[in-house]
């Protein structure tokens, strides 16, 4: 080990000089596993030409690094090598490199474009945002470019894990061309206002749009088979979140519920346990919809009987009124001896749409008595 490097077969193993402009040795023919992770004052580095690979996270966490040169023999960059390299603006790949991994460039919010040598054979750059070599599938946006608007390339079939995270982008254009969406692709947009998702697109993977709060509106595409974990979690703007599918039906989540709720839900949703113990709000919103949905209908039925008085405030709160047609039409909730009560409720919330709904379902019913002050909800 030397006085700034400890360096092992060839492989520079750490980094210990921690501040300035480093200067690899000749020789190194890899840069290990997080060599410079969490060098804080590092500002730029010189990599030699003997260097082949750089591995997982090797520059990770190093927010002062402003530039970097990777070498014409590199042929592999690993997972995370250069994440929160913060004060990094631009970056070029060379002919060599055949493998780019996950999520190389994330949260390097000064990265304004991702050069790639014309002659690589793997991959390609349009506009400073990294492809593979077909454009067929979006590895990386710089998320320090100032467009805050961008349409994804007709041809492309999948958007990489992270590839917008973080980004300032208000709308982005997804083709039909586009299959697939990875893990994290969206993942804190906070400038996000809306996103219509193709057609062509089957599944929406765990925290995809997650903490995207500007986002106001979804356009989930018909043939949505899969929606995973918490891919819309912190969408404050979001009146109710997807959450999952149900035999081809989207199940919305209640606005703002608390991640660590989702697997309550889920027992609630696909084992049936009502006496799953979770936020009452969340857990009578959810029913409700699996009412709506056919779940369940027989024990759904019998939950929401005993229970309608206590549910009724989160059916106002949802101001669902499709839901709230089907509750009428199954006449199995609403009766004679409750609807006074609801319609007062509907009053104090001044939900008058509601109150309309019941006002003309009780006169339909011909129960004419007078509401009296006496009836509580």
């Amino acid at each position: 080990m030397s006085f700034d490097f400890e360096i092992k077969d060839g492989i520079l193993i750490r980094c210990y000089k921690k501040t300035g402009n480093i200067v690899i040795p000749e020789g190194i023919t890899s840069i290990g596993k997080s060599a410079f992770n969490g060098c804080l004052e590092i500002t730029s580095v010189i990599i030699p030409d003997s260097v082949t690979s750089i591995g997982d996270m090797a520059f990770a966490v190093c927010p002062k690094l402003t530039s970097v040169t990777i070498p014409e023999h590199v042929t592999t960059i690993g997972e995370l090598a250069f994440t929160d390299c913060r004060k990094l603006t631009s970056v070029t790949i060379p002919a060599s490199v055949i493998n780019i991994g996950k999520c190389v460039f994330q949260n390097c919010a000064n990265l304004l474009a991702i050069a790639v040598s014309e002659d690589n054979a793997y991959y390609t750059s349009e506009n400073g945002v990294l492809f593979d070599k077909n454009k067929t599938v979006l590895v990386q946006y710089p998320i320090g470019k100032p467009e805050t608007e961008y349409t994804v390339p007709d041809g492309v079939e999948r958007i990489e894990i992270s590839a917008f995270k973080c980004s300032h982008l208000t709308a982005v254009r997804i083709p039909d061309s586009v299959t697939s969406i990875g893990e994290h692709a969206f993942y804190s947009c906070i400038s996000l206002t809306s996103v219509k998702i193709p057609d062509s697109v089957e599944s929406i993977e765990k925290f995809t749009f997650a903490s995207c709060i500007s986002l106001t509106s979804v356009t989930l595409p018909a043939g949505l088979k899969k929606i995973g974990d918490n891919a819309f979690s912190n969408c404050t703007k979001l009146k109710h979140a997807p959450m999952m599918m149900i035999d081809g039906n989207i199940l919305y989540e209640p606005k703002n519920t608390l991640m660590f709720v989702m697997n309550d839900m889920k027992r609630l949703v696909l084992e049936h346990d009502y006496s799953v113990k979770m936020d009452s709000n969340a857990k009578y919103h959810v029913i409700f919809q699996m009412f709506a949905l056919g779940t369940d209908q027989e024990r759904v039925s019998a939950y929401m009987t005993e229970n309608f008085s206590a549910m009724f405030p989160v059916l106002v709160d949802m101001d669902d009124t499709e839901i709230f047609h089907k509750i009428l039409d199954s006449e199995k909730f609403i009766t004679e001896k409750n609807i006074d009560a609801l319609i007062r409720y509907a009053i104090a919330k001044q939900n008058y749409q509601i109150q309309i709904l019941l006002t003309d379902y009780k006169r339909q019913k011909g129960w004419y008595q007078e509401i009296s002050e006496n009836l509580k909800l």
